[in-house]
C-alpha cells in the first residue's frame, strides 16, 4: 500500500530572521474508508496565517482500520495501521519540520469528521509519545461520536475473512453467514 505521503505548505515570504513558525497538521475526514489529504491545499492558510501546514495520507479501509483480533477479551494488541501511519507521519514532522521553517515544539493537530476522531484517539493512546504534538482542534467529530467506532468489529473482520476465503478460527461463536 503506497499511501504514506505528506504535503507541506509554507508561506511564500518567510522571514529567515524570525523564530520558527507554528505547525498545523491536518488529518482529513470523510470516513475511515476513503479520501486523501491531497485535495486540501494548505497554501492559502500558510500564507495568510504565517503557519506551516502539513496534510498527510494514511492507510484506509481494511488496510488501515481492520480489527483482526478474534478474541477481544484477551489482551492482544490490535494493529490499527491507519493510526500507526499517522503516528509515523507525526514523528517525521517532529524530526524534519524545522528544515521547512516550522517549530517542532509548536505542533497543532486539526481534523474534521473521522480525522477529528483519529486525533482524539491519538490524544488518549498510550502509544503516542508525549510532545509529539501540543494542541488539537477537533471539528465535527470525536472518539465519542456514534460513528467513530464499530459496535462489533470482530463480526466484520470475520465476515471479510469468510468473503476472502480465509480460515476462520473454529472457536468463533459469531455467525457470519
Amino acid at each position: 500500500e503506497d499511501c504514506l505521503y505528506l504535503n507541506i505548505f509554507a508561506p511564500l515570504q518567510m522571514d529567515e530572521t524570525k523564530l520558527a513558525l507554528p505547525v498545523v497538521v491536518y488529518i482529513h475526514g470523510e470516513g475511515y474508508s476513503w479520501s486523501s489529504g491531497n485535495p486540501y491545499d494548505g497554501g492559502v492558510l500558510a500564507s495568510y496565517s504565517n503557519l506551516i501546514v502539513v496534510t498527510l495520507n494514511f492507510r484506509l479501509g481494511v488496510l488501515g482500520f481492520l480489527n483482526a483480533n478474534p478474541a477481544p477479551h484477551q489482551k492482544a494488541r490490535v494493529a490499527n495501521y491507519g493510526l500507526m501511519d499517522q503516528i509515523a507521519a507525526l514523528h517525521w514532522v517532529q524530526q524534519n519540520i524545522a528544515l521547512f521553517g516550522g517549530d517542532p515544539g509548536n505542533i497543532t493537530l486539526m481534523g474534521h469528521g473521522s480525522g477529528a476522531a483519529c486525533i482524539n484517539f491519538l490524544m488518549i493512546s498510550p502509544t503516542v509519545m508525549p510532545g509529539l504534538f501540543h494542541r488539537a482542534i477537533l471539528l465535527s467529530g470525536s472518539a465519542l461520536s456514534s460513528w467513530a467506532i464499530v459496535d462489533d468489529p470482530v463480526y466484520y473482520s470475520l465476515k471479510l475473512a469468510k468473503h476472502m476465503n480465509c480460515t476462520i478460527p473454529e472457536d468463533n461463536d459469531k455467525d457470519v453467514s
